[in-house]
């Protein structure tokens, strides 16, 4: 057993589990998000590997800076990818860096138009079509203009697509609503970001997501170390107690039948 699960075993259920996760819940959202990047990218890395074959098409949604599409762009070199990024310098970065990738500057919802889209300046990868009360006291934010699409209106409806990367800031359940002909039509994995701190400002639940997936679009939901290991999938209830501990927040959206 490794030891992160032997610490997990002894602290689960005993008197020290409350105040861990009280230290955790407080701590400042960039050592949070430090901690999870330390956990998860590593897991996102393998599921990428794992599940992209060399001539597969991948979709960043809030690629950012590119960590994750460089991922995506080694493990299917001749794939023809999409990444969304609403940030003006960001996604002029992205064009230089990934010449091969088609880069769209815009946010992505279940409806197009155009919307105001909150910049963290110091944490630009805090930035969302709604930050949160939190980063606008502790963070200087810039208020932009942008586009916003669908995902299905945008895809190409001949493209099948692999995998799908969200990382929208609490917007994630207006991506997925968006993006419904293109998960059913091609059964993708999605790695998504799905953090209470966020969603909760757009009054979206952990049981309106599960249901969104699992039942609207008849996909499973697990945790990324756990379908890496082979375990089942997530039930409603579990899914809900690990997005309201708040104490991991990434996770795998997946096909019934196991990557091929």
């Amino acid at each position: 057993m490794g030891v992160r699960r032997v610490v997990r075993s002894v602290i689960v259920g005993s008197p020290l589990e409350t105040l861990a996760r009280n230290i955790f819940s407080h701590l400042d959202p960039r050592c949070r998000a430090s901690t999870g990047e330390m956990r998860d990218n590593p897991q996102m890395f393998e599921i990428m590997r794992r599940v992209l074959r060399e001539d597969s098409a991948a979709i960043d949604i809030g690629a950012n800076a590119g960590d994750m599409l460089q991922v995506m762009v080694t493990a299917a070199p001749r794939g023809r990818h999409l990444a969304f990024e609403p940030i003006p310098k960001l996604a002029q970065s992205l064009r230089e860096r990934f010449p091969q990738v088609d880069v769209r500057q815009m946010a992505l919802s279940d409806h197009p138009g155009t919307a105001q889209f909150d910049v963290v300046l110091d944490i630009l990868g805090h930035s969302s079509l709604q930050a949160t009360d939190e980063e606008k006291r502790s963070h200087q934010v810039q208020t932009i203009p942008v586009t916003v699409e669908t995902l299905d209106r945008v895809v190409d409806p001949a493209r099948m697509i692999r995998l799908i990367k969200i990382d929208v800031e609490g917007a994630e359940y207006q991506v997925i609503g968006g993006a419904a002909v293109t998960l059913r039509r091609c059964r993708p994995f999605v790695i998504l970001e799905f953090e209470q701190r966020t969603a909760a400002g757009f009054k979206v639940t952990a049981e309106m997501m599960y249901d969104r997936l699992t039942g609207e679009l008849g996909m499973k939901i697990s945790r990324m170390n756990d379908w890496l290991e082979g375990q089942g999938p997530l039930n409603r209830a579990t899914f809900g107690k690990i997005y309201r501990q708040g104490l991991r927040w990434n996770f795998l959206a997946h096909p019934e039948t196991p990557a091929s």
